[in-house]
């Protein structure tokens, strides 16, 4: 039996511009009140958004806070900007944002205690919930709803696992609070459903629809030899020639193709932009507007825009089905499709998705089969990660204790067992890289290494494989340069063990390795992207292709990273060069620029123009400029002068 569909009428003051609600939110509408929680699962389009605001506008109400938790930054800077836009209705509450440039201060404190409405990444809901007694985070325990949006995300590698932690955490810590899961349609949303109600022991009201106001239609076009770019171009050419008037999304999964993507678009008299996690943050606003301004013709985007904010065109091209020698996961294909069709403006959308002619039917029926969210925890190093910060909480003295904790988890959930094998190859990596000590007795500690690891929310292996390095490049009081810096950082676990190498890197892992060799160091392939990136970077040059991923991901965290490896020297009372080390290598790897210039930039009131001026007038370091500081006063004059010598005398005391 259909739904009656629910007049907008029923809540004036959330500003609709429509009459009524459509057939999800209006099966949905009935439940906002009750203290239950909500499983949704619909196609992207459907309008969820308007669903958990239904939910958040009763919480609201009602005194309490709201936790919004999303896949990407870039999703929470979305939901941001509208919900405190002055149309909005929700622009009466205070709205905040935790994401991974977050620092405790006690202004942000202060803000978060205010806030009616907290975004956050899913590693930030579980980061914040692991510190919530050393924070003080009173928020968590003041919400009475926590929407997940995109939660089918427990089911991607590297990124599930978080979210898995942080609902299992924040439902200890805040029992009281609802869920709200919104997914795309994955087969066993049900069963998310039923592990939501276990968590917080609340009913669960689960909605399944296939409703969706632009009709989505999915076209497999085969390509001969997908793995050569310039075929993949060609079959868009020819998918774009049939409406030429259309707005298009491309999506490409790396970023190599982007160029000759773009360069055969504008031959064809389009206007194009390129959409990847190089851009900054005004870069990625322009572009976005002017998609949606009608600006640009056509779109090409990394996966980054998938997951992230709501960007969709008429029709969607997805530029095969690999990534590298990877199949790329059908949840990121399905993200991909779904952003085909605008409502509002179509009445369909159509997604085309490149597949290779070699096992076509194959891949076609991979593709065409709903997924299915499947747990990420159970894995060694996965569950290091997280048993690791446990036992530094004191929430895992002993083995008993993870059994436990993992059995609150989807995993668990899902009927896949924690044996005594696994427990013993997580506690023995553990010990073996220095992150925890197991007694005689089978207590378990933390040591320096997995506390620090805890503390900023790193894997404990890369942690101790920082601080190995770190002790090699400072030792004996040495002055490491920028090789040594490079190397110290980007020699990890992670990178030891997985990743790739970019073809335009071999040179520079074959120059790398020999300079390694020669220094005693250790080197693998999948180093090579973020040391040339911090090599280029520190010289101030262009940054190589395949290294501008991995240096964007060290720069958007660069301050945490040095956080932890400095942590790990004090920690661990084998090293630390003072604040003035560590603040050079932070504005070297942000700014591009090197070692000398970057001593002037680190002061107050000193940007590259300035330092130039310092750097030309003789000055060469911080102690210079304070035992000169008559000539620095004939440079510049008055308050700025003052600002520089003041900031000068602070650093050379510390």
């Amino acid at each position: 039996m259909a739904t009656a569909l629910v007049p907008t009428s029923a809540v004036p003051h959330l500003k609709y511009r429509f009459e009524n609600l459509n057939p999800v939110q209006s099966e949905l509408f009935p439940h906002r009140e009750n203290d239950i929680n909500i499983v949704v699962a619909s196609p992207t389009g459907s309008g969820k958004t308007e669903m958990a605001e239904l939910v958040m506008d009763t919480v609201l109400q009602s005194g309490k806070k709201v936790l919004y938790a999303s896949p990407m930054k870039a999703l929470t800077e979305e939901k941001h900007w509208k919900w405190t836009n002055p149309e909005s209705a929700f622009a009466r509450y205070k709205v905040s944002q935790v994401t991974g440039d977050y620092q405790l201060t006690a202004a942000r404190v202060e803000e978060l205690q205010k806030a009616d409405v907290i975004l956050l990444t899913s590693e930030m809901l579980d980061s914040r919930c692991r510190r919530m007694e050393d924070e003080k985070n009173n928020w968590l325990l003041e919400a009475g709803l926590c929407v997940v949006d995109e939660v089918h995300l427990l089911g991607v590698d590297e990124r599930g696992d978080s979210l898995e932690s942080g609902l299992m955490r924040l439902s200890l810590l805040n029992p009281a609070c609802r869920f709200v899961f919104l997914s795309a349609t994955v087969k066993n949303s049900e069963e998310l459903a039923r592990w939501a109600e276990k968590l917080n022991g609340k009913k669960t009201f689960h909605i399944r629809s296939t409703y969706r106001p632009c009709a989505l239609k999915t076209h497999y076009v085969p390509c001969a030899d997908s793995y050569q770019d310039e075929n993949k171009r060609d079959v868009l050419k020819d998918i774009i020639n049939t409406n030429p008037k259309d707005k298009y999304l491309i999506f490409s999964h790396t970023k190599k193709p982007a160029p000759d993507i773009i360069q055969m678009l504008t031959g064809m008299g389009y206007t194009a932009g390129f959409h990847s996690a190089d851009l900054n943050v005004k870069e990625r606003i322009k572009l976005e507007s002017g998609f949606r301004n009608g600006e640009l013709g056509c779109l090409v985007a990394t996966s980054t825009l998938a997951w992230g904010v709501n960007l969709p065109a008429r029709r969607v091209v997805i530029m095969g089905t690999m990534r590298g020698r990877t199949k790329v996961s059908v949840f990121d294909i399905l993200q991909m499709c779904g952003r085909a069709g605008r409502p509002g403006f179509d009445t369909e959308g159509d997604a085309y998705i490149i597949v290779d002619e070699k096992g076509f039917t194959a891949e076609q029926a991979r593709l065409s089969m709903e997924p299915t969210v499947v747990s990420r925890m159970l894995s060694r190093d996965v569950l290091a990660f997280h048993v690791v910060s446990g036992i530094d909480r004191k929430e895992m003295g002993s083995e008993p204790d993870i059994h436990a904790w993992y059995a609150r988890s989807l995993a668990s959930f899902q009927g896949h067992n924690l044996d005594a094998v696994l427990i013993g190859n997580v506690i023995n990596a553990l010990e073996e890289c220095g992150a925890i000590v197991k007694s005689p007795t089978g207590a378990f500690d933390c040591l320096p290494i997995g506390r620090v690891a805890s503390w900023f929310y790193q894997s404990p292996f890369d942690v101790s494989y920082w601080a190995r390095n770190w002790r090699t490049v400072l030792k004996g009081g040495r002055d490491p340069d920028d090789f040594d810096i490079a190397w110290a950082i980007a020699h990890t676990y992670e990178n030891a063990t997985k990743g790739w190498l970019p073809a335009d890197l071999q040179r520079d892992y074959y120059n790398h390795s020999t300079f390694c060799m020669k220094r005693g160091y250790p080197m693998h392939e999948a180093m090579t992207p973020l040391m040339t990136g911090i090599l280029e970077q520190m010289r101030g040059v262009q940054v190589s292709r395949g290294a501008r991923v991995a240096l964007n991901d060290l720069k958007k965290d660069v301050e945490r990273t040095l956080l932890t490896i400095r942590q790990a020297g004090t920690q661990t009372r084998t090293y630390d060069r003072g604040n003035v080390f560590w603040d050079m290598i932070e504005l070297r790897i942000k700014e591009g620029v090197d070692r000398s210039k970057a001593s002037m930039m680190i002061l107050d009131g000193v940007g590259r123009t300035r330092a130039d001026a310092l750097l030309k007038a003789g000055f060469e370091s911080i102690e210079d400029i304070v035992k000169r500081e008559g000539k620095l006063r004939e440079i510049f004059k008055g308050k700025i002068g003052d600002k520089i010598i003041a900031s000068a005398k602070a650093k050379t005391m510390k």
